[in-house]
């Protein structure tokens, strides 16, 4: 059947009961008195529709003041279509209808008719829509799709001014997770096809509030209010109103930022910044709200303004500036507002770790590290790094960028040294690191150069042997034990990897008959550190 099928329909007044007759049955008879208005409630069960095409009517007819009848028909298949059945003149008893199944719908049901034209039908996808004539009680018009912050809504009544009465999802709450709310979609001018949603009933399912409310029916518009009755998910009875229905839009706006473990007033780069807006009033009114926020990125959300769901954003700036804050809030009507605000976000220093290898040094040298370095994007490519080896040469570049950098260091003599490290970024945050340890005394190393390996009683011995030692600016003593029994007395140098020779004639211990004797050659080198180095030769003397 043609989605403007047109039927024929007469219609008559019965005293007890609806009586469905044939077209010819009625032509005969006296002119039907005009239906009475009744908007918003089912039409008289004294109406009778009669439909030549095998279509049955399938629950609530409405009527209005032209004469016009909404409601919903059912073809052969189940498929329930939603129609508007128009009279030729002004409450006439013959007229024409269409059907009213918007694109894409699958067909519907009629939920409301007023005395422009217009009828409110809940389309098979689960969708409220608005079919609006293009001039009053017309044939011809266009729908519009009512949808919430939450998906789809289903429509319930609508008034003589063209405001609808829907009932849907509302915004989550900690203590229920889904929410049913009654909403007022109102067009800016009367009747039109673009509206604003307005939230009829507040603070659903926050402290002791019922989780959900639906809407009846809606009042005539009256001082400037209208009024829903309905009922809550406790059983109980209302009459909501709804004011300042067509206050302007108020933006404001205002910021926190997150310093890592509180909210504060204080932006910074890199930090989150908790950015919420909303509407002074009018309260309830669901809102779209768009975000500029200065540094080419931007963002949406929707909600109430009253809840601040939807209405608040997180962003993070990549750097520090200054940064102007757009906030534009539209209602779906076309009205729209904005404001703006300058947020002034402050540098960061960059930080990192200061390292020392290895761990505790010693005497000769060591390596400074500074890593792990960090700062917000549009820093750390360029941050400058420097370090100190506390030998009194000050700061060294090390390097740039996120990779860090190291210094070679050298240690003279053992001691307490401090060392520091310095990050500095391109907006002139600097982050300075300092580190005290003490340098470890490394004991003399002695090479033996030359030795005998033997020699013969009374004849002279002489080892010759060298030391060095990574604390260049230490003292050093050496002495040389001979294994007889007898040593050397210590003997002071003030230089390293020279030389030194020492000599020495043993005699055999003949006790016993032996031709020979094994001697252990000890050399020590000591520091003014109190560390020592040695090393040992044997030496086989034997008789003439």
């Amino acid at each position: 059947m043609p989605a403007k099928s047109r039927i024929r329909f007469v219609i008559r007044l019965a005293l007890v009961l609806a009586v469905l007759v044939p077209v010819s049955a009625c032509q005969d008879q006296d002119p039907l008195a005009p239906i009475p208005p009744r908007r918003g409630v089912p039409t008289p069960s004294n109406v009778a529709v009669v439909n030549p095409v095998d279509m049955n009517t399938a629950g609530e007819v409405w009527g209005n003041q032209f004469g016009q009848i909404a409601g919903t028909l059912e073809d052969a298949n189940g498929t329930t279509h939603a129609f508007l059945w128009t009279p030729t003149s002004p409450n006439g008893t013959s007229g024409d209808s269409v059907l009213l199944d918007a694109p894409s719908s699958g067909g519907g049901a009629a939920s409301g008719l007023n005395d422009f034209g217009q009828v409110l039908v809940n389309g098979l996808d689960g969708v409220a829509r608005l079919w609006t004539p293009s001039s009053p009680n017309g044939t011809v018009g266009d729908f519009t799709l009512i949808s919430g912050p939450y998906g789809a809504l289903v429509g319930t009544d609508i008034n003589n001014r063209g405001d609808v009465l829907v009932n849907g999802d509302g915004w989550p709450t900690n203590r229920c997770p889904t929410t049913q709310h009654p909403y007022v979609w109102r067009p800016p001018t009367p009747n039109g096809n673009l509206g604003r949603l307005i939230d009829v009933v507040q603070g659903l399912g926050v402290f002791d509030n019922p989780c959900g409310a639906w809407g009846n029916v809606l009042s005539e518009e009256d001082n400037g209010g209208l009024e829903v009755s309905g009922y809550d998910d406790w059983g109980d009875d209302h009459i909501w109103g709804v004011t300042e229905l067509d206050a302007p839009l108020a933006p404001k706006l205002s910021w926190l930022s997150w310093n890592g473990t509180s909210w504060t007033d204080t932006a910074i780069e890199g930090r989150a910044i908790w950015f919420y807006g909303g509407d002074s009033k009018p309260l309830g009114v669901v809102l779209t709200y768009q975000w500029d926020f200065g540094d080419g990125s931007s963002g949406t959300g929707s909600g109430d303004g009253s809840s601040g769901t939807g209405s608040s954003l997180n962003h993070t700036y990549a750097d520090n500036g200054q940064y102007t804050v757009t906030l534009t809030l539209s209602d779906g009507s076309g009205a729209s507002n904005s404001t703006s605000i300058v947020v002034t976000v402050a540098n960061v220093p960059p930080t990192g770790a200061l390292s020392v290898s290895p761990a505790p040094p010693s005497e000769g040298s060591y390596v400074l590290t500074i890593g792990s370095v960090r700062d917000v994007p549009g820093d750390l490519p360029s941050v400058q790094e420097a370090l100190d080896c506390g030998d009194g040469r000050g700061l060294q570049s090390a390097g740039t960028g996120a990779s860090g950098g190291s210094l070679n260091c050298t240690a003279p003599n053992d001691g307490l040294r401090t060392v520091r490290a310095q990050l500095r970024d391109k907006d002139g945050g600097v982050t300075e690191y300092a580190s005290q340890f003490w340098i470890q005394n490394v004991a003399p190393t002695v090479t033996v150069l030359s030795a005998p390996a033997s020699i013969t009683e009374q004849k002279l011995y002489t080892i010759s042997f060298k030391f060095t030692d990574p604390g260049v600016l230490d003292n050093w003593s050496y002495s040389v034990n001979w294994g007889d029994g007898t040593s050397t007395s210590p003997i002071s140098v003030s230089s390293q990897g020279a030389t030194i020779s020492a000599s020495h004639s043993y005699r055999v211990d003949r006790r016993g008959g032996s031709r020979s004797t094994t001697y252990l050659v000890t050399i020590n080198v000591s520091d003014n550190g109190g560390a020592s180095g040695s090393a040992q030769r044997t030496v086989l003397v034997t008789t003439k």
